[in-house]
């Protein structure tokens, strides 16, 4: 396992807003990401395609605008669908969520 970079497919743009940082993310169809964890807090979704994320025993498919929440320091793999597939990541600064290990938010699939 190793820690990984804000982001594993092609960075597009990033925007700094106060505690938040916004990075648009692109990634090749099918791209499968080993597990890895991230030293920040994120709110993750794609604006088009899919992926399904793996945390634990937990498996959340996330299709367009399913917001996932992951927490400082969480292991996860990320699968992506069979279309390329752009992602918005918007890390939160450890003030916010400053215990790691807990994964909140917005489920995948509850918010239609």
């Amino acid at each position: 396992m190793y820690l990984s970079p804000t982001t594993h497919g092609e960075r597009g743009r990033t925007f700094r807003a106060g505690r938040f940082t916004l990075v648009e993310s692109t990634y090749q169809p099918t791209t499968a990401l080993p597990p890895h964890y991230h030293s920040v807090a994120a709110l993750m979704f794609a604006t088009r395609g899919s992926f399904i994320e793996t945390a634990g025993r937990q498996t959340f498919e996330c299709a367009a605008f399913d917001a996932i929440v992951r927490p400082a320091g969480e292991a996860h793999t990320n699968q992506y669908g069979g279309e390329r597939t752009s992602c918005v990541i918007v890390n939160v600064s450890p003030e916010i969520f400053p215990v790691a290990g807990r994964r909140g938010g917005i489920a995948p699939g509850t918010d239609r």
